[in-house]
């Protein structure tokens, strides 16, 4: 069942398993009755109602067994099918549950279930207090395995529900085979349903809630080859909706769902209300030979759902879905949604999901905490995990990712084509050393920031705040440029030395530019220290390609379009404290593109520098064409040519020699100011020389050689 247009890109895939039936053995002799008159041994099937069941011989049953009593307290249980054990108010007790076909389920109503050891041929089930029990538990102290019997079609999985706390040893669905596995699965666990607050400790030593041990998916090719869906993998909630406890992970190796020759598998940790801690080291669902590098074929990434209040990591620690460039295509996914990412150390946090994507899909996700509601069925035998409705960029709460105590960097990397990120919250905020996000690719990457609802027309918004440069890259990689949005109420850039806005064509090779937008009510720079911003929607920086560009006059894409509704007031230089734009055209051939500055409010401003090629939509190569610019604020003074830079060409949007067309500008509150005081008196300035729109020098008629408009009157 195609889900795809469901979640709009959030393509969160179902466990599907096929169901398959038991022979029964020859001559079999089934027993019904109570537990104290069953023998040790029974050839058939063996189904038992009783009370207080107690079982005080091991016990072994050819066929499958059923129990249903008010309790059960027994040794060893050995099954050749199915077992399935069920108690309406009482515990639940044995040494250990084997069989070597089918499924083992275990169900206290009410009470806890305690044993030593599970190992299944198929799948496992264990559930305590979901009839009301509040603190009821499950405590499995040696391992719990999975798909023991790997001949049989389908895949086995474990769900282990519990109202109160869940402490297990290792949990393995690859049959204790490791990577040889021809088995995948799916592991689930829920624990303190009723709400409790006790941390879940993954890869512990004798915690009471918590896997005390590995967590265990790993195959050969169970993993399949679904671009959508993942068919193994591991789910962890820790208490209900505002339960505190949280989620710490131990070390990363203690979660293992890599594939050496299929699709990795999913990893979802649900802290709820509580905080998720990550140590250094890779939390991993990359696909086999993620770089491409290693002899032989590379295969697809997984997914990683991480969801708290806050989430916290380690110097160093990496989360990763990534797959290698030439891999298929796929859905690898990862999602954060949470309040606060904090980071930590000199490494800080990096987040790796590079390779090609499907269409209509982001790859990378940071929504705030509960922007994204997990589901699951629930049903042993026909999991589908997922998450409730669409993707949304609008959800009205805040998501901050901080490590600016440490000046801990950001990185994220969600390269490739049909790839993209999307970052929202209201605010949203990036308080880091280095900040650096991309997505780059051949074609239909982009980068969404910040918040994509109707804003209130506050002051909430993006705000970069970095101690060390901030990159923001869209750009083209074996092709055109991407898409780079920004919206929200506020844009705020605070601190940052550098920030870089990116969306051009690819560094080598052609490839045409793509497009920055920034849609806010206002934009503020910090003054102290003053930042610079650089923004470049520019085509092929060597070889050639288009930049974008349309009719000045229609809402229709631009290189760069930059809008705010309120009062804002921007500066153009080349300096701190100031804005560049580059749409140029590729280097090698191709045209120019359109920028297109608009700035509302009745005291909006924008001041122009006399600093050379500030705002360029200019074609590089000799039979290209010019871009088109448009700045319009209320108020737009402008630094007069005069003195030593009496020559300098500060607004630029000039066609190729050869053959190229001359550009637009359209600049309609301009007024001259004094070159050594910007905003001083006003006096005349040298348009001619101050803009430059001209087109080849052929006398051919048919070119057309630029036009300049200044205050609404045509000057060339």
């Amino acid at each position: 069942m195609k889900q795809r247009k469901r979640w709009l890109g959030l393509a969160f895939a179902p466990f599907a398993l096929a169901m398959f039936a038991l022979a029964q053995p020859a001559h079999a002799a089934d027993y019904t009755g109570n537990c104290a008159l069953m023998p040790n041994h029974v050839t058939g099937d063996a189904n038992v109602n009783d009370s207080a069941c107690i079982i005080s011989s091991d016990l072994t049953v050819d066929g499958s067994l059923t129990i249903n009593a008010t309790s059960v307290d027994a040794k060893n249980i050995n099954a050749g099918g199915n077992i399935t054990i069920n108690t309406s108010s009482g515990n639940i007790k044995t040494f250990q549950l084997i069989n070597a076909a089918g499924d083992i389920k275990v169900a206290s109503g009410t009470g806890d279930v305690e044993t030593r050891k599970i190992s299944a041929g198929t799948s496992v089930q264990v559930t305590a207090g979901l009839a009301g029990g509040v603190t009821s538990k499950i405590v499995v102290t040696q391992p719990i395995v999975i798909n023991k019997t790997q001949d049989t079609e389908g895949h086995g999985n474990v769900i282990l529900r519990a109202r109160g706390n869940i402490s297990t040893s290792t949990i393995r669905t690859d049959g204790e085979l490791g990577a040889a596995s021809l088995k995948a699965g799916a592991i689930q666990i829920d624990s303190n349903l009723a709400g409790g607050s006790t941390e879940f400790v993954i890869g512990g030593s004798g915690a009471a809630n918590g896997v005390n041990g590995s967590i265990i998916t790993r195959t050969t090719v169970g993993g399949g080859t679904d671009t959508i869906y993942t068919f193994h993998g591991v789910r962890i909630t820790n208490g209900g909706f505002n339960s505190t406890g949280g989620i710490t992970v131990t070390s990363m190796a203690n979660i293992q769902v890599t594939a050496t020759q299929s699709r990795a598998g999913w990893i979802e940790l649900n802290a709820q209300n509580g905080i998720l801690k990550l140590p250094s080291g890779k939390l991993n669902a990359e696909g086999a030979n993620p770089l491409g590098t290693d002899p032989g074929p590379s295969y697809t990434g997984g997914a990683i759902y991480l969801l708290a209040k806050e989430i916290q990591t380690e110097s160093g620690a990496i989360i990763s879905a990534r797959q290698a460039p030439g891999a298929t295509p796929t859905l690898h996914q990862i999602a954060l949604a949470t309040e606060t990412v904090t980071l930590k150390g000199e490494n800080g946090l990096r987040i790796l999901n590079d390779g090609d994507g499907v269409p209509e899909s982001f790859g990378t996700i940071m929504v705030p905490q509960f922007g994204l509601t997990p589901t699951s069925n629930n049903s042993l035998n026909d999991l589908k995990w997922g998450f409730l409705g669409d993707l949304s960029l609008s959800t009205h709460k805040t998501l901050l990712v901080n490590g600016i105590s440490d000046r801990s960097p950001f990185r994220l990397s969600s390269d490739g084509s049909n790839q993209g990120v999307a970052i929202s919250g209201y605010p949203l905020a990036f308080k880091t050393g280095v900040l650096d996000i991309s997505a780059r690719g051949a074609e239909n990457h982009k980068i969404k920031l910040g918040y994509f609802g109707v804003p209130d027309g506050g002051s909430l918004g993006v705000q970069i705040d970095t101690t060390l440069t901030a990159t923001i890259d869209a750009s083209g990689k074996d092709g055109n440029g991407g898409v780079l949005d920004i919206a929200g109420d506020g844009f705020d850039i605070l601190h940052t030395p550098l920030l870089r806005l990116l969306a051009t064509g690819p560094s080598s090779g052609d490839g045409d530019g793509g497009q920055v937008k920034i849609k806010v009510n206002d934009i503020t720079l910090s003054s102290t220290p003053e930042t610079k911003v650089q923004i470049d929607g520019s085509a092929a920086t060597a070889g050639s390609g288009n930049a974008i560009v349309s009719e000045l006059s229609s809402d229709d894409p631009q290189a760069i379009k930059i809008e705010t509704a309120a009062n804002t007031s921007l500066i153009f230089g080349s300096a701190k404290g100031m804005f560049s734009l580059q749409a140029n055209g590729g280097f090698v051939g191709g045209n120019a593109g359109g920028i297109k500055v608009e700035l509302g409010g009745e005291n909006s401003k924008i001041s122009i520098r006399n600093h050379e090629r500030i705002v360029q939509a200019a074609a590089l190569n000799e039979d290209g064409n010019a871009g088109k610019i448009l700045i319009s604020a209320k108020d737009v003074p402008m630094q007069a040519q005069i003195g030593t830079n009496n020559t300098v060409p500060t607004i630029v949007a000039t066609g190729g020699s050869n053959s190229g067309e001359g550009g637009t500008v359209e600049i309609p509150h301009l007024r001259a100011v004094n070159n050594t005081a910007p905003d001083s008196e006003e006096i005349l300035v040298n348009v001619a020389t101050a803009i430059k729109v001209d087109g080849a020098p052929s006398r051919d008629p048919n070119i057309f050689d630029g036009q300049i408009s200044i205050n609404g009157v045509v000057c060339r």
